[in-house]
């Protein structure tokens, strides 16, 4: 009798794996990418934060227009670790020539050395 227990035990486990795991890898819903991005916020800035997501091809969507001054990039969904940031409205015009570059096919270190960043093109705030 133990051993029929026992492998009914690991069978259970066994069949509930899959299901385990496709819930682990399932992709977050639109809601969900939204209330991740704007944890890095206080929360009385984060109902009015604009959030920024990946579309296809890599392409950044409005997930959510805001009222307030912040902006908020979802997790890619496509990457491997979980990443979110938020910054002020008036970086969005440095952040867009960033992710131009990126398009581009300009990669790490090179986009902050690009002449449209280092010339003031896309000039950061305070720069």
């Amino acid at each position: 009798m133990p051993r029929t227990s026992t492998l009914l035990a690991v069978a259970l486990i066994l069949s509930a794996a899959p299901f385990a795991q496709a819930q682990t890898t399932a992709p977050l819903t639109k809601d969900q990418l939204i209330q991740s991005a704007v944890l890095p916020l206080p929360e009385e800035l984060r109902a009015s934060a604009t959030v920024l997501g990946h579309g296809a091809a890599g392409v950044m969507v409005t997930l959510r227009k805001g009222t307030g001054s912040m902006i908020c990039l979802a997790d890619d969904p496509g990457s491997a670790r979980f990443h979110v940031a938020c910054y002020h409205q008036s970086m969005e015009p440095f952040m867009a020539r960033g992710r131009a570059l990126r398009a581009d096919g300009v990669a790490g270190a090179h986009v902050d050395e690009a002449p449209s960043i280092v010339t003031g093109v896309a000039e950061a705030p305070g720069a």
